[in-house]
Formats: structure tokens, C-alpha cells, sequence
């Protein structure tokens, strides 16, 4: 065995096929769509991201790798960390730029430490997660962020002395339901209630959903969902993450692994999900809508749809990331997630420990509501 470990500039200059033998049937961690980040635009050069995966060869053979970006800014990660950049501003250190690992713009949770199945795995997973730390120290960087690690991962990280803090995302399971209404019996009366009086809503608003499978949408049904993508962001003041390319660049490479959902009003689309999947589960990876009157009927919609088609292709569960009341009423249970985190000084351990602490309770309160 002879492990060399190296840093790359980019996703580009990895092998697809020597990537893609250390990632599980996930689509969001496989080379074409990290490539497809890159080379749209959506990372990289300019965008605050700038992507640095790491590599592990033994003897020229590709054993292990992981995600990472440099980091200029704390946008498209979906975790806020305002509360770390104060406590680094209240001890004179600057909180920018730090070292991420992530799938950019996509709060998933899944493996980041990718290695071969092979006897000595468990040493390239050390192996990486010590050179996070040293190149965190060697190049200055404020910190190392490991964000949606999925449970064996984090449990890698805790054991190596890393912070980990707890957040929270909302599934549905598919608990082999027989039915809708079998899958109504096993929530509470009060969510039972919601959730038939929002089904009712959306009959009579004459909301209709309908779901486009990659390879049969057309070139303009992707334009009308970058529309919807796009006017979700100006709603809020702000830009999007995602280029149009991107879009265009994963509808060509990966289409067997996206699922559009379409929204109708009186045949006029009004709101679309844009989803990846996997023979396993999917991933809800960008939502919009052009219609501000029937966004939340709009949207329950798409969700059931996207909740039916888990049902019929017997995936596992159904990941959503929306904020607001939308999760509950939708039947969408919270699911714990961690984070896990490396500082370069104990300076900062301290005030740290009561953020994590915070957050803790923060998120225990909602787990337990």
C-alpha cells in the first residue's frame, strides 16, 4: 500500500470513471454533476466557491476523495452560521475565507469521506479527515465545515475530536403504505385534518400536477423551470445560485436521474419541482413558481406527486427542504441532521461550545413539538 493524498483544482481534472467507482448510487455526489457545477458557471471562479477536491491514490489507483471548496462567503450552503462569523469578529479573526466540505446548493445529507470498499479503507478515511486539518492550518483558513455528512461520516468526524452541530430536515418515509388513506392513519388527528383540508383546497382550486420524467422534457419546459427558478429568487431579493447551463449541462448527462413536477391552473403552469433521484430515494433540488396566489397549493401538489412517485417506485423516503408550515402540513416528518466542525484555536472552543449548545435546544424544541 502506498497511500499519496493530493489537492486538485478542480472536478474537471478528476477521471469521471475513477470518481464515480467511489460513489454510491447518488447522483448528486457523481462527476457530472459536480463537473456540471463547474463548468456552467455555478461554481468556480468569481461565485465564492472554489472547488479543491481531495484526492487519495494508492499506486496511481484513485482510492479515495472528497468534496471541497474554499470559501469567500457563507451563501448557498443552507445552514446559517452568522452566529460563528460574530464570534470570530468578536476575537479579532476574520471567519472568511474557511474550507467547506458540501455539495454546493444542495442541503442533502449523504457520504463525504468517499473511499474504495476495500481492507484499509478506514485508514484513507483518516488519512483525509487529518489533512482537512492541516491544510486548514498551513493555508490560514478560519475553519473546516463538513456540512450534511451522512451518519457514518459524522460519527468519523466525532470520533476524530470535530464539533458536531445538529440541525434539522424534513422526509416523508414510505412505511409501505397500501394507500393515501393508510398513510393518513398513522399521523395525528389534527395533522390527518390539515392535510385533507389542504387536498381539498387544492381540488378546488383546480390546481393539476404533472410529473416529466428527464428524457421527456422538452427544451422548453426546462426553459419555463428556470423561469419559475429564477422568479423564486427576485421574490426575495437576491439571484440564483444555479445557471441556466447547469441545467442544461445535467438535462444532456444525467437525465435517467430527473423528475420535473409541473403545476396547471386552468392550463396555465403555474409552479414546477425540479428533482434528482436514484432507484433508492430522491432529492428535491430546486423549486419555483409564477403564480403568488397558489404557491402553497402549487406546491403541496408537487409534493404529493413527488410523495406518490416514491410510493410507486418503492424508493426509501422523500427528502424535502422547504422552510415554513408547508412541511407539516404536506405530513413531512423532521429528521435530525449533523455538522460537523474543526477550529484552528482552542481560543475559540469556549464560545463555540455555546453556539453548539444553543443550536441543540433550538432544534431538540422543533424534534419534539
Amino acid at each position: 500500500m502506498n497511500l499519496t493524498l493530493e489537492i486538485s483544482d478542480s472536478i474537471l481534472q478528476v477521471d469521471a470513471i475513477s470518481w464515480d467507482s467511489l460513489v454510491p448510487d447518488i447522483p448528486i455526489l457523481s462527476h457530472a454533476f459536480l463537473s456540471a457545477l463547474e463548468d456552467s458557471g455555478s461554481v468556480g471562479s468569481g461565485t465564492g466557491w472554489q472547488p479543491c477536491p481531495m484526492l487519495v491514490h494508492d499506486d496511481g489507483q484513485l482510492v479515495g476523495a472528497m468534496p471541497l471548496y474554499v470559501k469567500s462567503h457563507s451563501y448557498g450552503e443552507y445552514v446559517f452560521d452568522w452566529a460563528w462569523a460574530e464570534a470570530y469578529q468578536r476575537s479579532g479573526l476574520n471567519y472568511h475565507p474557511k474550507l467547506l466540505s458540501a455539495i454546493p446548493f444542495t442541503p442533502i445529507t449523504c457520504q463525504r469521506l468517499l473511499v474504495m470498499a476495500v481492507k484499509n479503507a478506514s485508514k484513507i478515511q483518516s488519512l483525509m479527515v487529518d489533512a482537512l486539518e492541516q491544510i486548514m492550518l498551513e493555508n490560514q483558513l478560519s475553519s473546516v465545515h463538513v456540512l450534511f455528512p451522512d451518519e457514518n461520516s459524522a460519527t468519523i468526524f466525532k470520533n476524530a475530536g470535530w464539533l458536531q452541530r445538529n440541525g434539522v430536515q424534513f422526509r416523508w418515509e414510505n412505511e409501505n403504505f397500501n394507500d393515501f388513506e393508510d398513510f393518513l392513519t398513522r399521523l395525528s388527528r389534527d395533522k390527518r385534518k390539515k392535510i385533507r383540508q389542504e387536498r381539498k383546497k387544492i381540488d378546488s382550486s383546480g390546481v393539476v400536477c404533472r410529473r416529466i420524467k428527464g428524457a421527456d422534457v422538452t427544451a422548453e419546459q426546462w426553459h419555463f423551470f428556470y423561469e419559475c427558478y429564477q422568479n423564486t429568487y427576485a421574490e426575495h431579493r437576491s439571484t440564483p445560485y444555479l445557471t441556466r447551463e447547469f441545467f442544461q449541462k445535467i438535462a444532456h448527462s444525467m437525465p435517467q436521474n430527473i423528475l420535473l413536477v409541473m403545476a396547471y391552473l386552468e392550463g396555465t403552469r403555474q409552479s414546477l419541482v425540479h428533482s434528482i433521484f436514484t432507484i433508492e430515494l430522491p432529492y428535491t433540488a430546486a423549486t419555483g413558481g409564477l403564480c403568488n396566489t397558489y404557491r402553497i397549493y402549487t406546491l403541496s401538489c408537487v409534493i404529493t406527486k413527488l410523495r406518490n412517485f416514491v410510493s410507486m417506485k418503492v424508493f426509501g423516503f422523500l427528502r424535502v427542504a422547504l422552510k415554513g408550515n408547508i412541511n407539516w402540513r404536506a405530513g413531512l416528518s423532521p429528521d435530525q441532521l449533523a455538522r460537523s466542525i474543526k477550529l484552528p484555536t482552542k481560543s475559540l472552543l469556549q464560545p463555540s461550545k455555546i453556539l453548539l449548545i444553543e443550536s441543540r435546544k433550538a432544534w431538540k424544541s422543533i424534534l419534539t413539538s
